[in-house]
């Protein structure tokens, strides 16, 4: 009744959702340069960089979300690919040639 009486509109209003992110969207150009100068920054190194030269504070959680919305992701194949078990494609070739 509150939201009809003051506004004249009987639909229902927005719940939910973030309220705060036009804090960080304040640095938008700053954080995805950073990602472009350096591709394998750490979120970390992101929250400690605006604190230092804008006296901001962000958590790196904040700071994911932020590029999330941006359609950002810190996928780093490479160590990814070292955490494999090496040489595990020759156990099976070595197994196999004893077979023979």
């Amino acid at each position: 009744m509150r939201r009809w009486r003051d506004t004249g509109v009987v639909a229902p209003g927005r719940q939910g959702g973030d309220r705060r992110s036009e804090r960080i969207e304040g640095y938008a150009s700053e954080i995805l340069g950073l990602i472009g100068a350096k591709l394998d920054i750490t979120l970390t190194e992101i929250a400690e960089h605006l604190e230092r030269t804008h006296g901001v504070r962000f958590a790196p959680s904040t700071i994911w979300r932020f590029l999330d919305r941006h359609g950002q992701t810190f996928k780093k194949n490479r160590a990814r690919q070292r955490a494999r078990t090496p040489g595990r494609g020759e156990r099976k070739a070595r197994l196999a040639r004893r077979a023979a």
